[in-house]
């Protein structure tokens, strides 16, 4: 028996194709924000993760 691991992208809804690093004030300052992007519209962290779940779905 295996496994699937899933980690959906939960940015590119908001900004796809986003680089973000820890290595700055301002790289953590803009993740912040997405992240808070992320919480005001749960409706796109609830379609990642059906989407995400879809898939391992049909490759199952």
């Amino acid at each position: 028996m295996g496994s699937i691991a899933v980690c959906p992208d939960l940015f590119w809804r908001i900004e796809p194709g986003i680089e973000i690093t820890d290595k700055t004030d301002a790289g953590w300052k803009r993740a912040f924000a997405r992240v808070n992007g992320i919480q005001r519209d749960g409706r796109s962290v609830i379609a990642n993760g059906g989407s995400a779940e879809a898939l391992v779905r049909a490759l199952a």
